[in-house]
């Protein structure tokens, strides 16, 4: 039997077929040697660019680990003169042009074009844009090289680190990150005036910042408060200005160029995970809109991972970082220390001591869970780095801004003491839209602390107010599905309930008036509920006509408030939206009574619009745009045929709800 398998092997077929099949695994293994290669590569760079920063400025304004990450698998982004914030669907947003192209142009054409401040959400690629330039400019030959310096503004000696550049007048600077300036969050126009100051002798100039940071677009700067010397046309300001640009989300050409990079089609498998990955696009528009969040597809489509939710995408990114770091440390201690250090880590930023966390500070906690400082092995990917300096920092803000969320919901009274940014009041929207039963106990406790100093409240995106509106106007507005939202993630309607405040002004024995506060959207509600007024005289009394609204009716018991308005439509919505809870918890008889109409504050081409809540009036003068009905409930919208809001001469009368916005 022996001799007969010797003699097979003998057989030049066998020969062949085993020289193939090392072939295969030599094939097989290249890729990967090619992709260690190509991975040492990166790592060299990195840190060949980290320390040409640290020589240009000498500050290390970015880990290796920051730069590595910043190039991997890097898409230049596009951008646009408008926030692609205020689309309904940023997905659609038409962009200006390629962003390097467009920074080129500007500092090319000079003069009145030397400044710029580039504005984008958390995780839009701010920061991976100047380590990007900064790479490509390294690239050029000398003579064609530009100095260029990149100030991390999260560190608490930035004007110290603008003065100590050289030769600025050939130079471009890159003030990375100005909401993270703490100085600016309480003056920014007078820190943004102090930073280009210091940096007025630079060629170029180029501020990041997060368009959340300003209040609204008319508080975005225009002036980078440096002077003109040359000469000037006639009627130009005295300054030069700060253009402004924002980052675009991906593009759908911009997206398959990323996934072609993460799922190459050499692996019949890559073909099922692209499609799933553009799956996944598709349903989470944080995902073309943060980068950074975009590189979590390969994990996610390989894990077979449903998420639908910012919340669950940042709860996957931290998951899969604790999972790479367990073999030194365990997840549980991890997270727990990385929560620690994200409060106290806020704290210090808010306090003016920068993004940056002293060796101390991490070994005090470190300790704390057994697990000492020297025993720390950070890997790559990880989402806690250590400077050349030594000092720790997250790998990114928006981690810090999750973590701190985490303390927040377990109850840490240190989160409550401090303002919150967009991004965590994004995440704790994001949160309990996730599972809304699930949540509902721990938001009711999270929404009922004291939040004068987190400033979470309005929580919703501002309701329209009072316009002109057509009968399509009309019918969109009754169309959707709720009516309290952030952004376009709707709020649970049980945490909008939950915050209201109810104070009974005066009763008597038919009338009793109300004011309720509705702190997630923002205003003030003022109420006559009239439901045990029988007689139709007597109801008379507190019906208005429309010219007189807001001027000579008044509130039982409450002086004459001459800025009280009508509702809107979406107003009036959300008020009747949370009706049966003020009947049922609070003991209205009826907020809105079936038996009355109400005036709304907008207008229709013919006349005043009005609404009620119970069967549809039949009167001759209403003319019926659209209804909603819900739960046995219902809300319909008229318009009354008549511009001057009479009807055969008399004044057509209503009741009336009052809003008062807050402040």
């Amino acid at each position: 039997m022996q001799n007969t398998i010797d003699a097979i092997k003998a057989m030049p077929i066998y020969a062949i077929i085993v020289f193939l099949g090392s072939a295969c695994a030599a094939i097989a293994g290249f890729p990967r040697l090619v992709n260690a290669i190509l991975e040492l590569a990166a790592k060299r760079n990195a840190k060949a660019i980290a320390d040409q920063i640290y020589r240009d400025s000498g500050v290390a304004s970015f880990t290796s680990e920051d730069i590595a990450h910043s190039r991997r698998n890097y898409i230049a982004p596009s951008c646009m003169q408008t926030d692609p914030a205020n689309e309904d669907d940023s997905r659609t947003v038409v962009a200006l042009g390629p962003l390097f192209k467009t920074i080129d142009d500007h500092f090319e054409a000079g003069g009145p074009k030397r400044h710029v401040i580039l504005l984008a959400d958390s995780g839009m690629g701010k920061t991976s844009f100047c380590i990007n330039y900064y790479a490509r400019e390294i690239k050029k030959r000398k003579s064609k090289r530009r100095r260029i310096a990149v100030i991390s503004l999260g560190r608490e000696n930035a004007v110290d680190e603008i003065k100590r550049f050289s030769d600025k007048r050939n130079a471009i600077c890159f003030l990375d990150a100005f909401d993270e300036d703490h100085r600016a969050v309480g003056d920014p126009d007078g820190r943004l005036a102090e930073l280009m100051n210091a940096a007025a002798d630079f060629r170029n100039v180029v501020v990041t910042c997060r368009s959340q940071f300003f209040a609204d677009d008319a508080a975005v700067p225009v002036s980078s408060g440096i002077m003109y010397v040359a000469a000037r046309k006639a009627g130009q300001s005295r300054e030069l200005p700060l253009h402004r640009l924002f980052l675009a989300p991906f593009s759908a050409k911009q997206i398959q160029a990323y996934l072609a990079k993460q799922f190459p089609l050499t692996s019949l498998r890559n073909w099922r995970f692209r499609r799933e990955a553009l799956a996944l696009v598709t349903s989470i528009s944080e995902l073309s809109t943060r980068p950074m969040l975009l590189e979590l597809l390969p994990d996610l489509v390989r894990d077979g991972r449903s998420i639908t939710e910012l919340f669950g995408l940042y709860e996957f990114l931290v998951e899969k970082w604790l999972e790479r770091e367990s073999d030194w440390i365990s997840p549980s201690d991890l997270r727990d220390i990385s929560i620690e250090l994200a409060v106290r880590c806020y704290h210090l930023q808010r306090s003016g001591h920068g993004d940056r966390i002293a060796p101390s500070i991490l070994e005090e906690i470190a300790e704390a869970h057994s697990a000492p400082l020297e025993t720390w092995k950070l890997k790559s990917r990880s989402l806690l780095n250590r400077d050349i300096e030594g000092q720790f920092k997250f790998a990114h803000r928006s981690v810090l801004e999750y973590l701190f969320l985490l303390a927040a919901l377990k109850g840490d009274a240190r989160c409550y003491s401090v303002e919150w940014t967009d991004l965590m009041k994004d995440l704790l929207v994001s949160w309990g839209s996730s599972d809304p039963s699930g949540t509902y106990e721990k938001a009711a406790l999270v929404l009922q602390l004291d939040h004068s100093a987190t400033g979470l409240f309005p929580l919703a995106s501002p309701l329209a107010q009072p316009a002109l509106r057509s009968a399509a106007d009309c019918r969109k507005a009754l169309k959707g599905d709720g009516i309290s939202f952030r952004q376009s993630r709707r709020i649970p309607v049980t945490w909008r309930h939950r915050s209201l405040q109810i104070t009974c002004v005066q009763s008597s024995d038919h009338v009793s008036a109300y004011k309720v506060y509705d702190s997630t959207n923002g205003i003030s509600w003022f109420i006559n509920d009239v439901s045990r007024i029988l007689g139709g005289n007597e109801r008379d009394i507190y019906r208005d006509r429309r010219y007189q609204v807001g001027v000579q009716t008044d509130l039982i018991g409450e002086p004459r408030i001459d800025s009280r308005r009508l509702p809107s439509i979406e107003e009036m919505l959300s008020l009747w939206e949370s009706e049966p809870f003020l009947v049922q918890e609070h003991g209205f008889g009826a907020v809105l009574d079936k038996h009355e109409i109400y005036w709304l504050g907008d207008s229709g081409d013919n006349g005043p619009l009005c609404c009620s809540f119970g069967e549809v009036f039949g009167y001759p003068y209403l003319r019926l745009l659209c209804s909603k009905g819900s739960e046995g409930r219902h809300i319909h919208i008229y318009e009354l045929q008549n511009r001057y809001g009479y009807v055969d001469r008399e004044p057509f009368k209503a009741m009336a709800v009052y809003v008062i916005d807050a402040d």
